[in-house]
Parts: C-alpha cells; structure tokens; sequence
C-alpha cells in the first residue's frame, strides 16, 4: 500500500530556519492577500492567516501543518513576510499543456502535446478526462512526455479529451479540449497457407497453467499437430464461464484479419469427457476413439488478428474434485478429472473445413481440468499452534500472537493495537487517507465479533451522503467509512516469519491490506523506513492478490521511491474467505506467501531501483531494522481508469475484512518481537 506521508524539508533563508510544505496540498495563490503594502509574489516566503467569519487564526501564527489549509480554495488567506515564524510557500501548480493534437486509430487516440511550466515542483503525472467527465485518469505507467495513447475507445464515437498535469504541489490547470473520433483501419486480406495460432488470453505463462512440451513433443511425433505447435495444462473451475483469446498470423508473420475461424472443443479422439455449453449448443463429452469434434465454435479475426471464445462447462460442481487445501493448483493434474481440449483452427485459402487438418496449422491447444470452488474453511482453534510449513525453510517458536478473542463489539487489544482516525503524520501510524481514497478511517470500524474462537472484523461502510469530516488532507469528501489499525509504539517485529489468517472483503473497489512500514519512520520518513506489503487485495478482481517491497533509491530525497511488486491468482476467488498471507524476512532476503505458496523474493541485489521513480540511484535496503504491522480496508478513486487499485466500486452497501490472528514464529533460528 503506497504511502503518501507530510513530510517537512527545512531549508534556511537568512538567519531564519522555515518549513516548506510537501505534496500534501498548496496554498491557493490566487485568494493570497498581502497585509501591507508588499505585494504576493510567487517563490516568497509568508506566515499565512485564514481571515474571514468561520474559523480564524491569530495574525502572525503558524498555521497548523495538520490541518486542511493547504487545500481549501474557497477561503481567503491573509499573507506577511515573516522573521521567526514557520514559513509556507506560496505554490504554482503547473500549468496547462497546449498544442494538443490527436491522432485516431482503433479504439485508441494517441495524443501529442506542449507541457505547460511545472511551477513549483516537477510534474510527477499526466492525467485525461473524456468528454468533461469528473473522472481523471492517470496515463499508465506514469506518463510525463508526449506522446500518450488512450486506448478502450469505441470506433466512430466522438470523444473530447483534455489534460491537465499533477506536481507535488497538486493538480494543475486544464488544457482546452482536443477532439477525437478513432476509426478502425480496414486492412486488406493477406494469403494464408499456412497459419500460426497463439493463445494470449489468459496469460499462458501464469501460476495456473503448465506447458507440457514433453506431451507435444509426442504429439507431433505421431503427426496429430505441427511441430511448432504447444500443449497447455490449465486448472479451472468447474461451471464458470470460460473466455480465450488467440492471435493468428499467416506462414509470412502477418495478422490474419477478418477472417472465419473456429474453435474446436473436445477435438476427435482428444478422450476429453467435459460437457459444455457453446454458442453452437450443449456439447457432450467425447470418448477417445470418436471421428468427429464435439463442437465447433464460430468466430471472425478482427483487425488485430485477434478473436475471443467464451463458452461455460456444464458439469455439476458435484461432479468435480475438490481443491486440496493447500495444494497448489498446478500440483493438481492427473487422472480422474474432468477434463475438455480446445484448439483453434484457421481454414486456409483454397480449402474448406472438411479438407485440411492439424498439419496444415501451429496452434496453441488448451487441456482444460475442472475442479470443485472450495466450500467455506474449517474454523481453527486460535488457541491451538498450528505452525506452518514453508519450502526451504525451518519455521521456529512462537514469538507473538493475537486471536482476537473477547467481547463483541470490542476493541482488539489495546496492548497490540491503536485504532486511527484519518491522519497525515508519519506518528499517525505511517499516515493515512491518502488524496486518492474514498474513505474515513473511524476507531468504531474495527471490532470484535465475540465468537469463540475470535475475529476482527473491519465494516466498510457506503454513506448515504459524502462528508468532509476525518477524511483525507488531499481529498475534500469521503463516501465511505472504514477501519484502520496498528501497532506503532506498542508491538515492534524484525525478522521471522510473520502470518495472518485473513477473509478480504466482496465487492468492487475494495482496497484491503496488511502490511508494515519501519519503526523509525519518524525520524527518516517514508519511503527511507521502508514498506512491505505483505498481501493487498483487490476486491473487483476476486481471484487476486498482490504484494510489494517499497523503498528508497536516495536517502537524501523522499521523493525517490521505488517499489517491486508481484501477484497471486489462484483461479478461484479468494475474496470472502480466509487465506493465510505470510512473509518470510531475513536479513538478506524477503519473500510473500498465500497459503504456503511463494510468489515473490527479493534480496540486495535484486531490488529494481527504478521501478517507480525516474530518480536516479541505488536501491536501499532498509529491512534491517524493526517495522510495525498494519491492517485497514481503503477505497480507492477512479484515478486510474479501473475504478483505482481495488477497481470500480460496484454499489454494495456494506463489506467486511475479517482477520482470525497475526502469529510471528522464528525462522532459520532468527525473529524477534519487542511489546512496548
């Protein structure tokens, strides 16, 4: 979960040591009076008074670095060089870019344009919006030079795009719109004698799917497929709709477009025994031995080369295995599954559907083994030491525990854990409420359930009306409430390994996480403390969760932070049901896990040091010291497009992060935890 603290930089002007503020807001210039005759000038320095009937301060005090003066625009400020008061800076935000020009293409705009000057920061971000809408989304990855390509727009439908720029002092002014309607090329024919079809959706190379070259090898050897052609294993589960995408180029490496194609489901003699549905019909399973397909899904290439079938397995979940707890995915292959076989197929030139075969193509085929979406969990004993296993690892003693156990409606312990409200302050727990979040942090939000074996349960809740109050310094009104929790000052963890039990919360935009930041956060601030982000989940993709190591590539410079970050699809939900989110932490190494399985290490030497920033330098390592635990539910904005990390919010009114315990054991005979 990306940290976005005030952070203050002293700098010196004459004898006087000033504050300069961060990116958490600017002084609105144009509402900046002067007391006296000396004008407001830009890059000055000035004590700043609110004036005005609702709220004052005293002339000459400092204003309050915590409070939403920063940002509040329809106020007017009384301003006056000052000797030895803390200092804030009358800020530009960037100004608007010019000279937009657009380019159509197929669903997609690609746009050129002048920036704007920067102001008083450097532009950390470009951000469109379509035909004025309220909605600004950030060019991704971040984008701060021209050309930028918007893409997912409809063909022949006339858009107006505008831009505007984002420093560390906020958002700047919007640019005059630029007109865009793309047009779809209209490419003509290429002869196809031969083609090459790949699948490219879903990603073949992800954690649920194998490439058996051993099986293809032998199926070209007895001439059923091209040589060239792959055999992909895939785990999924059963009655779900299936959705696959191929791409196809002829014997000359061109985009096959426009052209008929068809999916072929439990191919002859494939011994698939899968029933589907098609939008050719019900299909039966076939028998190995049978001289025909069972199905032939139609479908035409599109200007890309690119088709998509989408078809759904009619087999009662009954009728399919379970998934073994604990088990991965990819472990699960072997005999007695239900099982389909797709491959794709292009009819060349000169030939018809009955007169070609297998030879005549490369295609990706896809076995497809169906197994059971698992029930809900068995409850565990919180009292009963269940420890965990972990490959490559010796996992040691007990160091610390919390059940959550106690009266409903409690707080959790008061020893372990401070419940927050919104803050800005690296002493806030690492700050929260960011300017892209959607919701209050309230103490209230986190409770106990009071059932015997224990939860803590964190109630997101939608509000009928959005308000101001406890919500972000960046962002004028929340609609959400939510819960937030740490145990800065009271618990502190260095090394072990570190695990909690956590059901993430159903629904779009969701944005629950656990993770850590380090101690000494209050003292070099965020990102030199460093963030490990042990699970974040994303509530409109339910199958996923992530994680991430944040840091510093220049100790000198807050802004200079990088992160690596890697995912977990299980191919089923998780959303809604307890998964076990741990990290293994040493010295030298850090490594995620999802109910036992790893997917992402990283060590010293193998930190990105530019993932995120365009700053040069090295990558810090700042996992050494001791770091607190975190737990919250945010919602995101829609800032990205998606509806924001957790994706669009889809109307519930109600969600639930559920967490069972936090454990810490010994790893490798090293951890320790310090109580406060």
């Amino acid at each position: 979960m990306r940290t976005r603290i005030l952070i203050l930089a002293t700098v010196a002007v004459g004898v006087f040591a000033v504050t300069l503020p961060s990116s958490a807001g600017t002084i609105a210039k144009t509402s900046c009076t002067s007391i006296g005759a000396k004008k407001v000038s830009v890059g000055r320095l000035y004590t700043c008074v609110k004036t005005g009937t609702k709220k004052q301060w005293n002339a000459g005090a400092n204003c309050p670095s915590t409070v939403s003066i920063l940002t509040l625009s329809n106020v007017t400020y009384a301003c006056k060089q000052s000797g030895s008061q803390k200092l804030w800076k009358v800020a530009v935000v960037p100004a608007a870019p010019t000279g937009l020009a657009v380019t159509n293409g197929d669903g997609r705009a690609t746009v050129r344009f002048t920036a704007g000057a920067s102001g008083d920061g450097p532009v950390t971000n470009y951000q469109y919006t379509l035909n004025n809408g309220a909605s600004w989304v950030s060019f991704l990855p971040t984008k701060k030079v021209s050309p930028v390509v918007i893409s997912g727009l409809n063909n022949d439908v006339a858009y107006t795009i505008k831009l505007r720029a984002i420093s560390k002092y906020g958002v700047g002014k919007v640019s005059a719109g630029v007109a865009a309607r793309p047009v779809a090329p209209v490419l003509p024919p290429v002869n196809v004698t031969t083609a090459t079809i790949r699948l490219v959706s879903p990603d073949v190379n992800d954690a649920l799917t194998v490439n058996d070259a051993g099986d293809m090898t032998y199926f070209v050897s007895q001439d059923w497929f091209a040589a060239g052609s792959q055999y992909f294993f895939r785990a999924a589960v059963a009655s779900a709709p299936i959705s696959l995408t191929y791409e196809a180029r002829n014997q000359n490496g061109a985009l096959i477009t426009n052209h008929e194609i068809f999916l072929r489901v439990n191919r002859a003699n494939s011994g698939s025994n899968a029933k589907f549905s098609t939008s050719v019909g019900d299909v039966n399973g076939m028998q190995s031995g049978a001289g025909t397909d069972s199905a032939r899904i139609p479908g035409m290439t599109d200007v890309h080369g690119r088709v998509t079938f989408t078809f759904s397995n009619t087999d009662l979940i009954a009728n399919a295995p379970d998934f073994p707890a604990g088990v991965s995915l990819n472990a699960l292959r072997g005999s007695g599954k239900i099982i389909g076989q797709v491959a794709p197929m292009l009819v060349p030139d000169g030939k018809t559907t009955t007169n070609f075969g297998e030879l005549d193509q490369i295609s990706d085929v896809l076995n497809l083994s169906f197994f059971k979406e698992p029930v809900a969990p068995v409850e565990e004993d919180p009292n009963v030491d269940l420890k965990p296993t972990i490959d490559g690892h010796v996992i040691g003693n007990q160091l610390w525990k919390d059940a959550f156990t106690g009266n409903a409606g409690a707080a959790p312990s008061t020893s372990n854990w401070i419940r927050r409200y919104c803050g800005q302050t690296a002493a806030n727990g690492g700050g929260s409420c960011y300017g892209g979040e959607r919701q209050h942090y309230i103490p209230d939000a986190s409770k106990l359930d009071g059932t015997a074996l224990g939860n803590l349960v964190i109630t997101t809740t939608h509000l009928a009306s959005e308000s101001n109050s406890n919500c972000g310094v960046d962002w004028k009104f929340c609609d959400f409430n939510s819960g937030r929790l740490d145990t800065q000052g009271k618990v502190s963890f260095q090394y072990g390994y570190i695990e909690a039990r956590i059901a993430t919360p159903v629904g779009g935009g969701n944005w629950p996480a656990f993770w850590m930041l380090g101690d000494n956060i209050n003292e070099v601030s965020w990102p030199n403390c460093g963030e490990m982000d042990v699970m974040e989940g994303k509530g409109a993709f339910p199958t996923l969760t992530t994680g991430a190591f944040h840091y510093s590539t220049d100790i000198t410079n807050w802004q200079a932070h990088s992160y690596n970050a890697g995912s977990f699809d299980d191919g089923r939900a998780i959303t809604g049901r307890y998964h076990r989110y741990g990290i293994a932490w040493l010295p030298d190494s850090v490594t995620l896990y999802v109910d036992g399985v790893a997917f992402l290490t990283r060590t010293p030497s193998t930190l990105n040091p530019n993932a995120y920033t365009d700053s040069p330098g090295t990558a810090q390592w700042p996992y050494t010291q001791p770091f607190f635990l975190i737990l919250n539910n945010a919602i995101d904005s829609p800032l990205d497009g998606n509806g924001g990390f957790g994706g669009p919010y889809d109307g519930w009114s109600t969600s639930q992060m559920k967490v069972d315990w936090v454990r810490s054991y010994q790893l490798d005979g090293q951890g320790s935890v310090v109580q406060h």
